[in-house]
């Protein structure tokens, strides 16, 4: 069971990345390594196309991270049974297409 009391995670639950990295270095490479170079990336090219505007990178950095945490939720639910989106059908579209991939 969970600790929400659920046998099935929350949304919420799934969007917190340290429940995507496994407990040796591998994952924690293979998960948080692509994520922060891409947001380095992201934060350089900003921050020379906007003419060094420190806050608005720092904002797109931060809108970075929460998409990609909101990404990865919805991959993992397409591995959980019974998930609260399961009631909307283009959660089951989305699935069902994930699935045949």
């Amino acid at each position: 069971k969970m600790d929400t009391g659920s046998d099935c995670p929350s949304f919420l639950y799934l969007m917190d990345l340290r429940h995507s990295l496994t407990a040796d270095i591998s994952g924690l490479v293979r998960i948080a390594a692509p994520l922060s170079s891409a947001a380095l990336t992201i934060a350089f090219a900003v921050y020379f196309a906007t003419g060094r505007n420190l806050p608005f990178s720092i904002f797109v950095v931060m809108f970075y991270f929460v998409m990609a945490s909101a990404l990865n939720a919805l991959h993992m639910s397409f591995h959980v049974r019974n998930f609260e989106l399961e009631t909307w059908e283009w959660y089951r579209e989305l699935r069902a297409l994930y699935l045949i991939h």
